[in-house]
């Protein structure tokens, strides 16, 4: 009876902000953009980011495979070119040119077989395959990839 009662002791105050950790489950374009922008909208806060996907890769519809036999034989499975359509150009001028910038596009300089040739529009290749611009947003978002191979998402 005569025992004061037992307190949990006070939260000692941290140094910093607490570590906010996010799961994007897609590794795809959107996921890796995601990811990509969640990270530039909080430099000074610390921040894991995990994306899980059930493929073997980034990259989703945008994926690029390659020979065993020779690494520099690739075919794009999904996209084989982006193409940059007027209504989107101001919109989106700062992907594009970042895109550029860092050589993950190009310049299409020639047409394709059956493609629409509008004016104002600009197409661009990926030199390194369609999958580079999902790992170029992967890379610059310090993001843990992981593949899950049972991964199944219900909605209700």
């Amino acid at each position: 009876f005569g025992a004061p009662p037992v307190r949990p002791p006070s939260p000692v105050p941290s140094a910093g902000p607490a570590m906010a950790r996010v799961l994007i489950v897609g590794a795809g374009l959107t996921g890796a953009l995601c990811a990509a922008l969640l990270r530039r909208a909080s430099p000074q806060r610390p921040l894991r980011l995990v994306v899980w996907d059930k493929a073997r890769g980034a990259g989703g519809r945008m994926s690029t495979s390659r020979s065993a036999q020779d690494p520099r034989c690739t075919a794009d499975l999904g996209a084989q070119y982006v193409t940059q359509e007027p209504e989107y150009a101001k919109k989106h001028h700062s992907f594009y040119e970042e895109l550029l910038s860092h050589g993950v596009l190009k310049p299409l300089t020639t047409t394709i077989e059956g493609m629409a040739v509008k004016e104002g529009v600009e197409n661009f290749v990926t030199p390194q395959g369609i999958s580079s611009i999902v790992k170029h947003y992967l890379n610059e978002s310090e993001t843990v990839l992981q593949m899950v191979q049972n991964l199944f998402i219900g909605i209700m």
